[in-house]
């Protein structure tokens, strides 16, 4: 892959707009210092910098593809009321590859797993609609 002076610009930017963006809204966040910027040059790249490995691709939620510019192996909760994607600790991600490494039937070679849930800020709304309506 060649040098991109966009494509520097997009992965600093997934790297520091760390929240599992959309391609949409790190374009949206990237626009306003890159005037030159297209939604498809984000697209373009992002996809290029995920094939090579660069950064990870997160699939799986509502249709939308997120993306990660910590491209180890690790595990993400994701909120299934706000999208949210958190990142687990490595430890933990670790302690599970360890346990399935004794499933004499399977190689592990890599993994991409998704934990779906609600996070904080939605279980405690969700609580607070309950309590309002009797539940």
């Amino acid at each position: 892959m060649r040098y991109s002076k966009q494509r520097e610009n997009i992965q600093k930017g997934l790297e520091q707009f760390c929240i599992h963006p959309t391609a949409e809204e790190l374009y949206l966040e990237l626009k306003p210092q890159n005037q030159n910027l297209s939604i498809a040059t984000v697209y373009r790249n992002l996809n290029q910098l995920a094939k090579s490995g660069e950064i990870k691709k997160i699939e799986g939620l509502s249709g939308q593809i997120h993306y990660d510019h910590n491209n180890h192996e690790h595990f993400h909760l994701i909120c299934v009321s706000c999208n949210t994607i958190i990142d687990l600790p490595s430890k933990i991600a670790e302690s599970l590859k360890e346990t399935l490494k004794f499933q004499k039937e399977f190689e592990i070679l890599s993994y991409d797993i998704l934990v779906k849930g609600l996070c904080k800020k939605c279980k405690a709304n969700d609580k607070k609609k309950g309590q309002e309506h009797g539940i």
